[in-house]
C-alpha cells in the first residue's frame, strides 16, 4: 500500500483541526481498491472474475465504440447441445449466433439485405427410384452443377425464360420386324404393320354336342389380322383337398363337389354375457382380435392354436387395495394410503402419523412436531425466504432469544448501522480493522490500562507547542 509523504504538520502550536485534516488526507490517498466479492474481501481483479458482468440499464451502454476505441478480441465458450452449454454464443436481440468447433452457425431464416442466406434446395437427383446424383461440394458461387446431356434419339430444349427443359424423341434407335410384321422407323414416329396371318390351325376336334365357336370372340376389323379371345373360363382348379373337379367332355360342363361339408360351428362371440350385441363375422374369412388390456399380457402359439392370458401385477389401478388380512392398504374413497411396513417413493399431499426413519428429498408444507436426527437441506419460511439455505450454507434468523451463538464465518454483514447492536462487553481476540470512521461515544481503552478520552486529546493538542511536545504529552498519559 502506497502512502502520500507530502503531508507535513503545521507550525506550533499544533491544533486539532490540523490533526483532523491530516487523517482525512491520509484516508483520501489510498491507491488500492479492495471490496467484498462473493462474501470475501480482496482486490478487484478483472482478469479473474467469478461473477457475471451486466449493465444497470437495458439498451443504454455500448461495449467499445464504432470506428475507434474497439476491443481487440472477444472470446466466447463453444456451443454444445448439453445442459449448461446451450446458451453459449453471441446474442443480437433474440438471435443466437453459435460457435461449433471452427464453424459459425447462424439462426434459422437468417438473411443478407433481406435475402435468405440458405434457401431450400435439392441436394440429390434420383433416377428411376434407384440411381442418385448427389452434391458433394459447396464451391462458390452456387455450389455443384447437375449436367443433363442429350443422347441418341433424344433432344433437350432449354428455356431460361420459362425455367424449363423439354425432352424430345428424335427417332427410334431400333425395332426389328418379325414374320408377318413390317416396321416403318421414320423420324418421330414408328409404324408396325401386320403383313398377313401366317397360320390358324385347330389341333383338337370338337366332341359331339359341343357348339362350335362357343366362348370364343374373333376380331378381324383391321382387315389383315385376326384376334381370337376366350370369353369364358380358362381353367378351374380345386382350392383345397375338400373340393373335387369333374368335367363333362361332351357338354363342357364343369362340376365342383365339396367332399368334406362343413360341420357345426359357433356363429357369434359373446363378451361378458352381452347376448344382445355379440361379435359376428362380417365375411367368410373374418377374424376375432383379442387385445390385452391394463395388466393383461397375451401370448399366442400358432402351432398349437393356443392363446395364453397372463395377468401382470404391475399396472395402474383405480380403486381400493386390500391386504391378505382384509385390511385396507389403499383407500380409494378417502384417498388414503396405509403402509405398515414403510413407504418408499415420493409423497404428495398431507402425511399424518409417526414418522420413523430417513426422509430423503424435497419436503413442501408445514412440519408440526419434533425433528429427531440430522436435517440436510434448505428450510423455507411461509414468505418463501430461506431460513436455512442448504446450498449457500447460511442461516437467517430474525432473533436468537436463548443459548449461545458461535460464528465461524469470516464476514458478518448488516444493512445499516442499527442492524447489529452489542449490549454487553465484547471481546475481540484478534486484530480488528476499521475501514471507515470509528465513532467512540464514551472512551477508548487500549490494552486495558491506557484510557484516553477524546476531550483530553483535544486539550493536549491545544496545549502542545510542537508535534514532539504532543507526542510527549500523549506518552505521559500511559
Amino acid at each position: 500500500m502506497a502512502f502520500n509523504n507530502n503531508i507535513t504538520p503545521g507550525t506550533p502550536p499544533l491544533i486539532w483541526s490540523d490533526v483532523n485534516d491530516a487523517f482525512t488526507k491520509i484516508n483520501e490517498n489510498f491507491d488500492i481498491l479492495a471490496v467484498a466479492v462473493g462474501g470475501v474481501g480482496g482486490l478487484v481483479n478483472f482478469s479473474s472474475l467469478d461473477t457475471n458482468v451486466s449493465p444497470t440499464l437495458d439498451n443504454a451502454y455500448s461495449l467499445g465504440t464504432l470506428g475507434t476505441n474497439r476491443w481487440k478480441s472477444v472470446f466466447l465458450a463453444e456451443y454444445h447441445d448439453v445442459p449448461g452449454d446451450q446458451a453459449n454464443g453471441v446474442y443480437i436481440g433474440s438471435a443466437q449466433i453459435r460457435g461449433r468447433a471452427s464453424t459459425i452457425e447462424l439462426p434459422a431464416n437468417s438473411t443478407v439485405v433481406g435475402v435468405p442466406i440458405k434457401e431450400p434446395f435439392f441436394n440429390a437427383v434420383q433416377v428411376d427410384n434407384s440411381l442418385r446424383i448427389e452434391a458433394n461440394t459447396t464451391s462458390a458461387p452456387w455450389g455443384e452443377t447437375v449436367n443433363l446431356n442429350s443422347g441418341t434419339a433424344m433432344q433437350l430444349v432449354v428455356s431460361s425464360a420459362a425455367d424449363s427443359i423439354t425432352f424430345n424423341n428424335t427417332g427410334v434407335t431400333g425395332l426389328a420386324a418379325s414374320t408377318g410384321m413390317s416396321v416403318s422407323a421414320a423420324t418421330g414416329s414408328v409404324t408396325v404393320t401386320n403383313t398377313g396371318v401366317i397360320s390358324l390351325t385347330s389341333t383338337t376336334a370338337l366332341p359331339s354336342g359341343r357348339t362350335a365357336g362357343a366362348g370364343i370372340n374373333i376380331n378381324s376389323a383391321s382387315g389383315s389380322g385376326i384376334k381370337i379371345t376366350n370369353t369364358g373360363v380358362l381353367s378351374i382348379e380345386a382350392g383345397s383337398a375338400a373340393l373335387t373337379i369333374s368335367t363333362d367332355a361332351a357338354t363342357g360342363i364343369v362340376t365342383i363337389t365339396n367332399a368334406a361339408p362343413a360341420g357345426n360351428a359357433f356363429r357369434y362371440v359373446v363378451v361378458d354375457s352381452d347376448f344382445g350385441s355379440p361379435i359376428e363375422a362380417n365375411s367368410s374369412n373374418g377374424s376375432v382380435n383379442i387385445v390385452g388390456g391394463a395388466g393383461i399380457t397375451l401370448a399366442k402359439d400358432t402351432a398349437l392354436d393356443k392363446v395364453t392370458i397372463t395377468v401382470n401385477p404391475v399396472f395402474d389401478l383405480r380403486g381400493s387395495v386390500f391386504g391378505d388380512d382384509s385390511t385396507v392398504m389403499v383407500n380409494a374413497i378417502d384417498r388414503v394410503i396405509t403402509a405398515a411396513g414403510g413407504f418408499i417413493g415420493n409423497i404428495t399431499g398431507n402425511s399424518t402419523g409417526l414418522h420413523t426413519g430417513n426422509s430423503i428429498g424435497i419436503h413442501t408444507g408445514n412440519v408440526t412436531g419434533d425433528v429427531v436426527g440430522d436435517l440436510k437441506g434448505s428450510v423455507v419460511g411461509d414468505d418463501s425466504t430461506f431460513i436455512i439455505n442448504g446450498i449457500d450454507k447460511t442461516v437467517t434468523a430474525t432473533s436468537v432469544t436463548a443459548g449461545s451463538l458461535n460464528l465461524t464465518a469470516r464476514t458478518i454483514s448488516t444493512t445499516d448501522s442499527s442492524g447489529m447492536t452489542v449490549t454487553a462487553t465484547t471481546t475481540f481476540n484478534s486484530d480488528v480493522t476499521v475501514e471507515n470512521d470509528l465513532a467512540v461515544l464514551q472512551r477508548l481503552t487500549v490494552q486495558g490500562s491506557r484510557v484516553m478520552n477524546l476531550s483530553d486529546i483535544k486539550s493536549i493538542v491545544a496545549a502542545s507547542t510542537s508535534f514532539a511536545d504532543f507526542q510527549t504529552k500523549i506518552a505521559a498519559m500511559a
